[in-house]
Order: structure tokens, then C-alpha cells, then sequence
């Protein structure tokens, strides 16, 4: 029996976007729909985490800094229910500047410094092997 994988740009990729940035949510959700995913967004690393307890995601976008918890700590819980989940995150923040966090974030996932280039956010999205 052959199993479908989503791919990226492909209907049913599903996305998960945690930022405190409501702006933000909706500038990356935009992006990521043009390439076929559908998206929903989370303010909160608690919300986000109830979302995946409840749904399947392929792909995290996922703010460091968060009211509730920090997103290093979230990716933890998150690697937690859907190991996944958490080899298909993109790490985003303004104040990872310093080259060891930056090397740590690329380390446990992929990472975009804000502000980020519209490009280089769908270039990591499609690097992902959703397989």
C-alpha cells in the first residue's frame, strides 16, 4: 500500500505560525497559502501547543520570544507530542543576535532573523522534506 505525504505547495500541508505579532501571523500566513498550505496562526506557545494536541500540522513557525513561554522551551513540549512537528520548525526572532543562539536555533531547526525576506521564509518552508 502507497502512503501520500504532503509536500509543500501541495493541498493539505498544514501550517502552525506562533507569534505574539498579529501582523506578522498574517503576513506568513498569507505567504504560505500562496504556496498551497493551509495556515493558522497561535499568539501564545500555550495555544499553539493545545493546537497540535488536537490537529496534525507538517510545519511550525515559531516565534523565541512569547508571553507565555519562551519558544526554545515550547519546541521542547512540541518535540514532545509530535517529534515531527519539531524537525519541521522555523525558529523566527529579532533578538537572536548573538552567533551561538543563532548556531543553537539552526541546530534544532531551521532559523529566520526578523525582519525576514519574504523569500527566504518559502525557501526554507519548501527545503523541508515532508516525507
Amino acid at each position: 500500500m502507497v502512503t501520500a505525504y504532503p509536500v509543500a505547495g501541495a493541498p493539505g500541508c498544514r501550517a502552525l505560525v506562533v507569534d505574539d505579532e498579529p501582523h506578522l501571523i498574517e503576513l506568513v500566513k498569507e505567504c504560505l497559502e500562496q504556496e498551497g498550505f493551509e495556515v493558522d496562526g497561535a499568539p501564545t506557545a500555550g495555544q499553539a501547543l493545545e493546537m497540535i494536541r488536537r490537529g496534525q500540522y507538517d510545519l511550525m513557525l515559531l516565534d523565541i520570544m512569547l508571553p507565555d513561554m519562551d519558544g526554545i522551551m515550547a519546541h521542547d513540549r512540541v518535540r514532545a507530542i509530535d517529534p515531527e512537528l519539531a524537525r519541521h520548525t522555523i525558529f523566527i526572532s529579532g533578538w537572536a543576535k548573538a552567533p551561538e543562539i543563532r548556531e543553537y536555533l539552526a541546530s534544532i531547526g531551521r532559523f529566520l532573523p526578523k525582519p525576514f525576506k519574504v523569500e527566504d521564509l518559502i525557501r526554507l518552508a519548501r527545503s523541508i522534506n515532508y516525507n
